[in-house]
């Protein structure tokens, strides 16, 4: 995964889908509080918007790990040559963006034709069916649900 291109996540916004209820996490609000940094890169932070500089890193939200949720996020790009994802289901990396990448599931963010590396797909598991609707240099809405072994 590249993280070279600019890549945006706004108010990662998490829904636990528990029997009884539903309970919201906001996970990002403009503060860095439980986010780490693993390997090369970094994030920049601007209100509440961050784009990622340089490397291929992998920025990780390490206060609390989730079994069945529903991540809600937005991103924004300009060149659909960008590359980026969003990974679930990995163990606590340390400072290895590598783990993410063979012990989880990226969901990938590029492209603008369906395939299996393009925005939707399981990367390299589970082609997009259908590229969803993305507005270059506008904000999109992506949605990722995990409940048990299904993503």
């Amino acid at each position: 995964m590249n993280m070279t291109a600019p890549f945006a996540a706004l108010t990662l916004g998490l829904t636990l889908l528990l029997p009884a209820s539903a309970e919201e996490s906001v996970l990002f609000n403009g503060q860095t509080d439980g986010w780490k940094m693993a390997g090369p890169g970094s994030f920049e932070i601007n209100g509440d918007t961050a784009k990622a500089k340089g490397g291929m890193g992998l920025w990780w939200y390490e206060k609390k790990q989730f079994q069945n949720f529903t991540l809600t996020l937005q991103f924004k790009w300009d060149d659909p040559k960008w590359n980026a994802g969003v990974f679930v289901r990995f163990p606590d990396p340390a400072n290895d963006p590598w783990v993410a990448v063979k012990q989880g599931y990226e969901l990938q963010v590029s492209g603008d034709t369906p395939g299996k590396n393009s925005t939707g797909a399981i990367y390299d598991i589970q082609a997009a069916v259908r590229l969803p609707a993305i507005k270059m240099g506008d904000w999109n809405t992506y949605q990722i649900t995990c409940a048990g072994p299904w993503i």
